[in-house]
């Protein structure tokens, strides 16, 4: 029935988010993926934590996902209730404007693409919202996935998981309505994910899901984002450009995508001072945050890696897996390969093959 409307669509921003990691822009960035959906941050981040489930499918609502689809989001938002009670001590809200085929312009919907909010808050004026959007209380997901279709709507899911529902069918609702009612309680006027996007709050949702997913021994199942860090010095520019590619070649062969790609203008061309120093590891940082798993090249005999120790560094702190590629260079001998490493292999080839099971 929706062959045509599932289609991948060049100016949806859900329909691109696995390119995004490759304009080193930080929204949006994948924390979790499976066959249906990505679990990503997003622009807007009012408290930290906020993050979204956006179907892989290009859908209008979620009330448009097959039976199948619809129960493996039901156990997403389970699991992902529990990883935000467990790092910010609160269940989180959950809600979705949903936006149907037949009138989009009763939504309260910004993109035509279905994705849930997920928001680590207590919201507690969510009695008189529920009272005042006159919602009707669900007994549980399937009345959602029967009461949604082909009708604009407001779901929302509180603290202690009461599911509540309003149709839009016969109302036209404001833009990010629920958004609004969230940014009064916490006594705020930026609820307009486009003028106030929360940077800082981005990153340091980033951080403290995907350390809290690692810790899990989740992280490994789904390698994806891939940062690569070599020494750069006293290799030409046509050397660097070449292992870089292939390097991407290889990783897209196997499904896997390079957030941090060869470009021309090199960070080696730059003079070295404050400024470009900033200008440099910020965009590495914004990188590392967006990858699942950093490989640290070290093969280079006598050589002192200060950028690619303080890369290793950072990706253990931010949750990423490390793979160092040692060679023999003799870095293996060293307790700070061993301690931020959680793999040591010995060549390119060696961790190109490996990632064939990412």
């Amino acid at each position: 029935m929706f062959n045509v409307k599932e289609l991948f669509t060049e100016s949806c921003r859900f329909c691109s988010i696995s390119e995004q990691a490759k304009k080193n822009e930080i929204q949006d960035t994948v924390l979790y993926e499976d066959e249906h959906f990505y679990v990503i941050t997003t622009l807007g981040c009012m408290v930290k934590g906020y993050i979204m489930i956006v179907s892989k499918k290009h859908i209008n609502s979620m009330c448009y996902l097959t039976a199948v689809e619809w129960e493996n989001l039901e156990l997403l938002i389970n699991y992902f209730r529990e990883q935000l009670k467990m790092i910010y001590g609160i269940y989180p809200v959950i809600f979705e404007h949903g936006a149907s085929y037949v009138d989009t312009n009763k939504s309260a919907c910004c993109v035509l693409h279905a994705h849930i909010h997920i928001v680590p808050f207590k919201l507690s004026t969510q009695e008189k919202m529920v009272t005042s959007l006159e919602m009707k209380k669900l007994e549980n997901f399937k009345n959602l996935f029967s009461a949604g279709t082909d009708r604009p709507y407001v779901f929302f899911m509180d603290n202690d998981k009461n599911l509540f529902f309003h149709d839009a069918s016969d109302t036209v609702l404001p833009s990010q309505l629920i958004r609004k009612w969230i940014a009064k309680d916490i006594g705020s006027e930026c609820w307009d994910w486009r003028q106030y996007p929360f940077v800082e709050n981005i990153i340091a949702t980033i951080d403290d899901i995907k350390l809290a997913m690692k810790n899990e021994n989740t992280k490994r199942k789904s390698l994806k984002y891939i940062y690569y860090s070599r020494a750069m010095d006293g290799l030409s520019g046509q050397e660097i450009e070449d292992e870089y590619r292939l390097v991407e070649t290889k990783l897209a062969e196997n499904g896997l995508i390079l957030v941090n790609p060869f470009k021309q203008e090199s960070s080696e061309s730059l003079e070295v001072n404050k400024i470009n120093s900033e200008i440099v590891i910020k965009e590495n940082m914004i990188n590392i945050s967006q990858s699942d798993c950093v490989v640290v090249n070290l093969t280079k005999s006598n050589h002192l890696y200060v950028g690619c120790i303080a890369e290793m560094v950072y990706a253990k702190i931010k949750g990423c897996y490390v793979i160092t590629v040692v060679g023999d260079a003799g870095a293996e001998r060293h307790f700070y390969t061993h301690y931020h490493s959680d793999m040591v292999v010995k060549s390119l080839e060696e961790m190109i093959e490996l990632s064939k099971g990412w």
